[in-house]
């Protein structure tokens, strides 16, 4: 567990290092840049009003799907994994225990 935690994070410093580092650069050489970023970005403002209201038909109407499909048997592994016999025993003993004293009236 120590090696994992060892490795693990000069392992992420070193991602987050590197992304800082790149996202500086983008940014130092975006004023050099900012007439053609604006007209870019001014066209995909323009082309996404149509493209939402359905007057570019075959474009931003499409559903992209994977035709990979889980196996039966692990499709429900998601919500099994959070449940465990002994999880709802807990749960509604919770439930059924007293969040306050009763005044003994009943």
């Amino acid at each position: 567990m120590v090696t994992g935690t060892v490795l693990f994070v000069p392992g992420f410093t070193a991602v987050l290092v590197s992304r800082g580092a790149l996202f500086g650069c983008v940014g130092r050489s975006l004023p050099a840049h900012q007439g053609e970023v604006t007209l870019v970005l001014g066209l995909l403002t323009v082309l996404m009003g149509p493209a939402f209201t359905g007057l570019l038909p075959g474009f931003a109407q499409r559903e992209f799907r994977s035709p990979l499909r889980p196996a039966s048997a692990l499709a429900g592994a998601p919500c099994r994994a959070r449940s465990s016999p002994s999880a709802g025993r807990r749960a509604s003993a919770r439930l059924a225990s007293p969040s306050r004293p009763s005044s003994g009236t009943g």
